[in-house]
């Protein structure tokens, strides 16, 4: 063999790895993680599971606990916005009432409840969030949370 012959050799691996290089470059600018807030898709979980236990302490020691329930909940979650509804279908103590904490402070927010027939809807940042409404009290909430100039949304 020529000493020309593995010129092209050397080439022709030079140019496989250059391209890989270039393609690793490209597929590294190209990609992006999943900004996901897992710590506030956790809470809303815990407060979906604590809040059942809350209406069934409730209902089973006949003490309204909630409101001070959902005080300690906000004061958890920290920089999160909480937005409680509790509706109670019962005709003789008809409750209709969304709320929130700030700090110990309670701000009612009424004005943005709807209760229809079927469903219940809280208006929001020009957005209706609808839950399905069921027999008894319902409790329902909207938790909002801002991170790195993305606004997450959780309902339950």
């Amino acid at each position: 063999m020529k000493k020309g012959d593995k010129r092209g050799q050397f080439y022709l691996i030079a140019a496989i790895i250059i391209s890989g290089i270039l393609i690793s470059l490209a597929y590294l600018a190209n990609y992006s993680t999943k900004n996901v807030s897992y710590e506030a898709e956790e809470i809303a979980k815990e407060l979906k599971i604590e809040a059942e236990y809350v209406l069934d302490y409730e209902l089973k020691n006949d003490k309204e606990v909630l409101d001070d329930f959902s005080m300690r909940y906000s004061d958890y979650a920290r920089d999160k916005e909480i937005y409680y509804i509790v509706v109670d279908n019962n005709p003789a103590t008809p409750v209709k009432e969304a709320y929130m904490f700030n700090g110990n402070q309670k701000i009612i927010l009424n004005d943005r409840l709807f209760v229809g027939p079927k469903t219940i809807e809280f208006n929001l940042d020009e957005k209706t969030y609808s839950f399905p409404k069921e027999e008894g009290k319902n409790f329902y909430f909207v938790i909002i949370y801002d991170k790195g100039g993305e606004r997450y949304v959780y309902t339950g």
